[in-house]
């Protein structure tokens, strides 16, 4: 017979014993051993599919962490009690509490915030205004290369894809004149 909530049985036009229908004591270990089981098993199925197990810290490891859409330094205070957390205190004297994949470890000790993207664009823009600095023996160097290049494509004719291969027009069409 279906049971509801609390393992009360529904009430049907069957005759039935009012024993039968007064909801039965639950016994509360049984109900926390389900779901411990259950939750053991999401965590292992969690674990196998998080990626690769990442590096352990130790206590006062400098770092990096990802907070507010930045990158903000700090270090190690100490491993939480909870599996792949860390508490960790920034340059501002604030502490936090962050899972593993948020953290990176750095060699770095300053006290700056920093902004991956921008770490991105300061490097390219280092890039380019090295090149640009470069002596005019180099500039004259690479003028002959390009030159060099822009012969050697030019004898080949046949069109070559974005990938590089080049283009071989089928056989059913060398009747016809381009």
């Amino acid at each position: 017979m279906p049971k509801l909530f609390l393992n009360r049985r529904l009430k049907t036009s069957l005759p039935t014993s009012l024993p039968l229908l007064m909801p039965q004591n639950v016994n509360n270990s049984e109900i926390i051993k389900k779901l411990e089981i259950r939750q053991k098993k999401a965590k292992t199925n969690y674990d196998k599919h998080c990626g690769p197990e990442l590096k352990q810290l130790k206590q006062g490891d400098s770092i990096v962490m990802y907070t507010d859409g930045k990158w903000k330094a700090g270090k190690i205070i100490q491993k939480h009690h909870t599996p792949r957390s860390y508490v960790v205190q920034t340059s501002d004297d604030r502490r936090y509490r962050r899972n593993r994949r948020h953290i990176r470890p750095t060699a770095y000790n300053g006290n700056t915030v920093e902004n991956e993207h921008f770490k991105n664009n300061h490097n390219s823009t280092v890039r380019k205004t090295s090149t640009v600095c470069n002596t005019s023996q180099t500039l004259d160097r690479s003028e002959t290369v390009a030159s060099e290049e822009n012969e050697s494509i030019e004898p080949s004719k046949s069109p070559v894809t974005r990938s590089g291969r080049t283009v071989k027009v089928p056989t059913k069409l060398n009747d016809y004149v381009k």
